[in-house]
């Protein structure tokens, strides 16, 4: 997967603090246009860690990103105006939708699970890599 910008993950009980197990789990991050930053989507996140709580990185929470207002509500309401990726918010600050958190380069991110930890179990193919489009010839097996 070389030349792949990928962001591991690790698997972190709530309970003890402790990993789960050694191993990593590796999501492909994307590049956000509207941003200009590379992100990786908190529903990838939970496809592949079914019980994830929220990320780390070391002791430091690893936030969604916000627009510049730095607001979040749980009131939100669609604005028709802007495009789907951005909500109102009490009509002032914006949300970015989906909820994603930005790509760290060669940093294992703490997945905090509560309860019992459940992982998809993943292939040869990583998680959230990105689909080809039509046009571009058949698919590599």
């Amino acid at each position: 997967m070389a030349g792949k910008h990928l962001q591991d993950f690790r698997v972190v009980s709530a309970s003890s603090s402790t990993p789960t197990s050694q191993s990593t789990i590796s999501i492909a991050s994307r590049f956000d246009e509207k941003t200009g930053e590379r992100i990786v989507l908190w529903r990838h996140i939970q496809q592949a860690i079914k019980n994830a709580d929220h990320v780390r990185n070391g002791n430091t929470f690893v936030v969604f990103m916000t627009d510049d207002n730095f607001e979040e509500s749980s009131k939100m309401q669609q604005d028709s105006d802007r495009s789907p990726t951005i909500f109102t918010l009490l009509g002032c600050a914006y949300r970015l939708i989906p909820q994603r958190i930005l790509y760290h380069p060669g940093v294992v991110l703490d997945v905090i699970v509560e309860g019992q930890e459940r992982t998809v179990s993943l292939s040869s193919e990583t998680l959230g890599s990105p689909r080809r489009r039509r046009g571009g010839g058949g698919r590599r097996r």
